[in-house]
């Protein structure tokens, strides 16, 4: 069931407190696997099956849909967001909706996905000035706050009474008891970044992991899990993409393979 949601933006939580969650999955009819893995688990250990998924989509275009719509990227920007027009059948020449699944070598288990500019020249992979883009997500919550304020601490030229605001720059909190959804969740939206300078595969920020959501729809319905912890959510409400503690309809995805 789900209720209308007021207009939100990321700087002011959503008003109401009785929202209920939307507990729709992406369309698709049931075709429940029997899997049952529980992906509750919040610390960085990568399952056997998050390997073999990564192993299974590796290189695969994909279009990315969940309750909310299919994710895409306004061409020119970081932007994303999502449209409950499928770009395969609704073109649109500002967006770019599909994205090819990198398996990464350096964290078995863990993929990007790489945003596909369809306008892109082949011979752009040999331009060192050319750099991909990668769904990226923001750093967040008690526990990488505490550790890069630790980190920080063992600088000598770094004065103590800036390492707040450094944190707070870098890192953003998670929401608190008075929100209207509880604590633990994160609203600044999904971007698609290039990797940074003088890097050549995408960063922790932009790796993921498949876990297989309770009750799964489909073979090809996954959460998307971040390294930290949090899961990718269809904030449907503003048409973005956020972040969640927990993985739930609004955190399950689900991967449409294209060509």
């Amino acid at each position: 069931q789900q209720t209308t949601s007021p207009q939100h933006n990321q700087n002011k939580q959503h008003p109401t407190k009785n929202v209920k969650r939307n507990d729709d999955d992406d369309g698709d009819d049931d075709d429940d696997d029997g899997d049952d893995d529980d992906n509750n688990d919040t610390d960085n250990s990568i399952s056997e099956s998050s390997i073999a998924f990564a192993n299974e989509w590796n290189n695969r275009k994909v279009q990315i849909r969940g309750v909310g719509g299919t994710i895409r990227v306004e061409r020119g920007t970081v932007n994303v967001t999502t449209t409950s027009n499928s770009s395969q059948h609704h073109p649109n020449a500002n967006f770019q909706s599909h994205f090819v699944i990198r398996a990464s070598k350096e964290f078995p288990g863990t993929i990007a996905f790489e945003v596909v500019e369809e306008d892109r020249d082949d011979n752009d992979d040999n331009d060192d000035n050319y750099k991909k883009r990668y769904l990226t997500v923001n750093m967040y919550g008690d526990a990488p706050r505490q550790d890069a304020a630790q980190a920080l601490g063992a600088v000598p030229d770094v004065l103590a009474d800036t390492i707040p605001f450094i944190v707070d720059f870098a890192i953003g909190r998670p929401s608190g008891e008075t929100n209207f959804e509880g604590t633990g969740f994160h609203y600044s939206p999904m971007t698609a970044a290039t990797t940074p300078s003088g890097a050549t595969t995408p960063t922790k920020l932009q790796l993921f992991t498949l876990e297989v959501p309770t009750p799964r729809r489909t073979s090809s319905s996954f959460g998307i899990r971040s390294l930290f912890g949090s899961y990718w959510r269809s904030q449907h409400w503003d048409k973005v993409v956020s972040q969640s503690p927990h993985m739930l309809s609004d955190e399950t995805w689900h991967l449409q393979r294209v060509g």
